[in-house]
């Protein structure tokens, strides 16, 4: 107990000194983890991003596309008619485009 009590402070400062030591290990280990973690975040942003992107590129496409379905759905109802329009009169279907266009 004598023996304690004369090093006691030699004692003291070697358990704080490997403390000391052992927490600036540790902070190192997290550090060098969270460098870790914000690079994959980083790189999952930029696959998101580009995945957004995509889809917006898609829907917009889909939006073009059932837009010139309707022009041409359009144009064909007109033909049609101008083809009935042409059986009924006995008369040429471009002689009723010329019309038409001029109206």
């Amino acid at each position: 107990m004598q023996a304690i009590k004369e090093h006691i402070w030699k004692i003291l400062t070697v358990i704080f000194i490997l403390g000391f030591i052992g927490r600036g290990c540790s902070s190192s280990k997290i550090s060098k983890t969270n460098k870790i973690i914000e690079s994959y975040n980083s790189e999952m942003v930029h696959k998101v991003d580009s995945l957004i992107k995509a889809v917006s590129s898609l829907e917009q496409k889909t939006l073009d596309s059932k837009k010139a379905e309707d022009v041409m759905e359009k144009v064909m109802w007109k033909f049609l008619e101008l083809e009935e329009l042409s059986d009924k009169n006995h008369v040429p279907i471009n002689e009723l485009k010329y019309k038409d266009s001029k109206k």
